[in-house]
């Protein structure tokens, strides 16, 4: 394998495949005359599909991380952000009448919400939630939802809906039996979204008090599932129409999404590109451009090349083509928020049944403490955080907390060094003990990732920082669905699997990757399970605080992952076409918000 160390690829290299990314815009183009028919057929299985909703109407939700500690606390009330005011449609000024984003490939390819884990950049802009997301501060605020509160018991969640939001092409008003329905679709039989489960273990009922009305029945107390599942960062939470679904059962679903959001759905051809088209007088925010297109392209130098050549207006690229972008005069956005949280975990531990376990040298059946350490101690972070992030973003010390929400201890700063700090010879001292000496065979997942542009370049130095300690590393290419399939079967063993996570409360991080209902083989065991049951079992910020806190220093101490970075995401933008672009990072897959993109004026 072809890897550097510490150093970016040569400019020559560099011009080399943008001159490649060049060539394939040229040939591939966007234009729609060349538009294939909207698919029949999901990429994703489909069920046949009911004429009436599924019986199961159960679901959670959680309080959404903010910019500050104080504000991720959560409470019984939405905190006292204004509202989003509706606008009248705007003249479109920019040069040209179409937004085009090319942010990355989709881990899965469906129109179906359910079908995965994310509404994600390939549905975000169809949809909204009951609870939305401010995007100068990440802090929730009313959308479909008025207003929203706890009762004092903690077993129910209350709901006022806004009069008047209406679904595209026509299916009507959302009322309160399109809010029973969409927890209905989303925690059905068959569901794919990691919150099908979570939504079934925590909400009883959902009743219909009246068309505006709704109250989540919650079968234990619970300050954190239903707001959080409702608010606009997280997965399959977007509001759907039970008229489509009574008309057109699953099928509807798969031809054409139908949401509430400022953009509407026009088409898609698979692998290639999404396409929109504004909604005119639309209750929040009419997008200043007339059209919506999202390309879907993984490979990083055809999208700066796609930018170059005025094919793309906003696109997401790793640290160094972002300066050869604003070399080339194009300007840069970022998140409003960290964003994202990025680290490396061990996968293969599957604690809770022993009839999975294998012989990963880094079980705590096997004294695995020892190793993890050392696989920590070889990583450079400072070399990677300068070389290949160009210093932006700080380091994470447990994955997926951060200093400013729930749960974070500062004396993980003050410890950091002495066990995880940088250090090869103690960690081949570390691997020596463990008895590996001579040491060991792993592999590495190799995926696209949106969040992280420049993951394949960690990857290739991680993999470097390992085989100096003396561990022989492959590098393990997989599309994103062969991917989530090893997960979900259990198939991850001898992997080391760098995965991102959005910046929000660390419960979700928690019930994504430290339960048995998450992504499994991480780190799952008694100690984080219990700590997950104290949590959901909480419904006041301090218990929940303290839990999350307790389990964040077992997850240190014990050296459970390896933590490597928060940071920003930084976007490219040509100032011809987009004058300004702000979002918050905060949601799932991070790039939100498209409708607020104020377009450049006519030159």
């Amino acid at each position: 394998m072809t890897m550097f160390r510490g150093h970016l690829p040569s400019k020559l290299i560099l011009g080399f495949l943008v001159l490649i990314g060049v060539i394939a815009v040229a040939c591939n183009g966007s234009d729609t005359a060349t538009r294939a028919p909207v698919p029949t057929t999901a990429p994703v299985a489909a069920t046949t599909a009911p004429t009436s909703t599924p019986t199961s109407s159960t679901g959670t939700t959680g309080a959404q991380p903010t910019a500050t500690r104080e504000l991720i606390i959560a409470t019984a009330t939405p905190p006292p952000v204004a509202e989003p005011t509706p606008t009248t449609e705007p003249v479109v000024t920019s040069t040209s009448g179409r937004l085009v984003t090319a942010l990355g490939a989709l881990l899965v390819e469906t129109n179906v919400p359910w079908h995965f884990a994310m509404l994600g950049m390939g549905k975000r802009p169809f949809y909204e939630n009951l609870i939305g997301v401010d995007r100068t501060s990440g802090r929730l605020i009313p959308e479909i939802a008025t207003e929203w509160d706890l009762s004092p018991d903690g077993l129910q969640w209350n709901f006022k809906l806004r009069k008047g939001v209406q679904f595209h092409y026509g299916w009507g008003e959302v009322t309160a039996k399109d809010i029973q329905h969409t927890l209905a679709v989303v925690t059905q039989e068959g569901a794919q979204g990691v919150d099908a489960k979570p939504l079934r273990l925590a909400v009883d009922r959902v009743e219909a008090v009246d068309d505006y009305t709704v109250i989540y029945h919650q079968k234990k107390p619970d300050g954190f599932s239903v707001e959080f599942y409702n608010f606009g960062g997280h997965g399959t939470s977007g509001i759907m129409s039970k008229a489509q679904w009574d008309a057109e059962g699953e099928e509807g679903y798969v031809k054409r999404m139908v949401g509430t959001g400022s953009w509407q759905y026009v088409d898609r051809i698979l692998g290639q590109n999404i396409t929109a088209e504004r909604v005119t007088d639309h209750w929040r925010r009419t997008p200043e451009f007339e059209e919506l297109e999202m390309l879907l392209t993984p490979e990083e130098a055809t999208r700066l090349a796609a930018l170059l050549a005025g094919e793309a207006h906003i696109v997401s690229l790793p640290s160094d083509l972002l300066n050869t972008a604003t070399e080339q005069g194009m300007t840069l956005t970022q998140s409003s928020v960290p964003a994202v949280s990025y680290g490396f975990h061990f996968m293969g531990q599957y604690y809770y049944d022993p009839a999975l376990l294998e012989d990963e040298p880094w079980l705590d059946t096997h004294g695995g403490k020892l190793v993890r350490q050392a696989m920590n101690k070889a990583i450079n972070r400072a070399e990677l955080h300068e070389e290949i992030f160009r210093s932006k973003g700080e380091q994470s010390r447990v994955y997926g907390w951060h200093p400013t929400l729930l749960g974070y201890n500062s004396a993980w700063d003050e410890m950091w060094e002495e066990k995880y700090g940088y250090d090869p010879e103690r960690a081949r001292e570390l691997l020596a003990e463990a008895g590996y000496a001579d040491g060991f065979k792993l592999k590495i997942t190799l995926v696209p990732n949106d969040l992280v542009p420049e993951n394949f370049q960690i990857v290739e130095q991680v993999a470097l920082y390992f085989e100096d300690i003396g561990l022989e590393v492959d590098l393990l290419p997989l599309d994103s669905g062969r991917w989530v399939e090893m997960m979900r079967k259990r198939e991850m063993h001898d992997i080391v699997n760098p995965i991102a996570g959005s910046y929000r409360d660390p419960q979700f991080t928690i019930s994504d990757y430290l339960t048995h209902d998450g992504i499994p083989g991480t780190y799952v065991n008694e100690f984080t399970m219990g700590k997950y049951d104290e949590l959901t079992n909480s419904h006041k910020s301090e218990d929940r605080d303290r839990a999350m806190r307790e389990l964040g220093d077992g997850l240190f101490e014990n050296i459970s992952s390896m933590p490597l970075f928060w940071f920003p995401a930084v976007l490219a933008l040509n100032p011809d076409v987009v004058a300004e672009y702000v979002f918050p990072g905060n949601r799932r897959e991070i790039y939100s918000h498209l409708e607020y993109v104020k377009a450049a004026e006519t030159r």
